[in-house]
């Protein structure tokens, strides 16, 4: 009886003895143990961690749910798009319009101003029209027309220093002026009625007169 229960108790120990939960064998070959099934199992989260993390990285382009980072095409091309646009093309209509460009014309010339990159002034701009006004008019409702580069001028402070400004050509000035009055008459109605900033007929000024009332 005593041998028998030393028989039983060295069983039970090596049952629980680490090493014998590492492998052992069967019918089909090896056999995992308690150790080996645990680690596969981190590896499988692991893995698929891994993959999760992966495909956060970086989404697939069948999913939307990000926007991709350059568009196809050129600049020109996608300027080209939205000219398309029967909304855009009536805008730009307005804004080739006979007496929409003969005051802006008018305009440009009373503010005067210095030439811009090209060296045109402002007396050389009526000519410069009537000569290549077709062009700029077919550039501009098919959305290819191209501004010039900005001339950079410093101008010195009075307490020193400079004061750094943009002037853009007197052709591009005359552009922006008819653009800005067909774009104003459609929304300056819809602004509120405390607002002065950038306004025809409003000011600095009268904004704080009627906050001092």
């Amino acid at each position: 009886m005593q041998f028998e229960r030393r028989t039983e108790a060295s069983a039970s120990a090596r049952l629980l003895r680490p090493d014998s939960c590492a492998s052992s064998e069967g019918p089909n070959g090896p056999r995992k143990g308690i150790k080996g099934a645990m680690s596969t199992r981190r590896d499988s989260t692991t893995d698929k961690r891994q993959k999760n993390q992966y495909s956060l990285a970086f989404p697939e382009e069948s999913r939307g749910a990000a926007p991709m980072a350059f568009e196809e095409g050129t600049e020109s091309e996608l300027a080209e798009r939205r000219a398309e646009s029967p909304a855009a093309k009536q805008w730009m209509e307005e804004v080739c319009e006979r007496e929409n460009c003969k005051q802006a014309l008018r305009r440009v010339k009373a503010n005067k101003g210095s030439p811009g990159i090209d060296g045109m002034n402002v007396e050389q701009l009526s000519g410069h029209l009537k000569e290549h006004w077709p062009a700029i008019r077919e550039q501009l409702l098919s959305g290819t027309y191209r501004p010039q580069p900005v001339k950079r001028v410093e101008i010195p402070k009075p307490d020193g220093g400079v004061r750094k400004l943009g002037i853009p050509t007197v052709l591009d000035r005359f552009i922006q002026q008819a653009v800005m009055q067909v774009l104003q008459r459609s929304w300056d109605g819809t602004f509120s009625e405390h607002s002065y900033g950038f306004r025809p007929r409003r000011s600095a000024h009268q904004a704080v007169e009627q906050a001092q009332q």
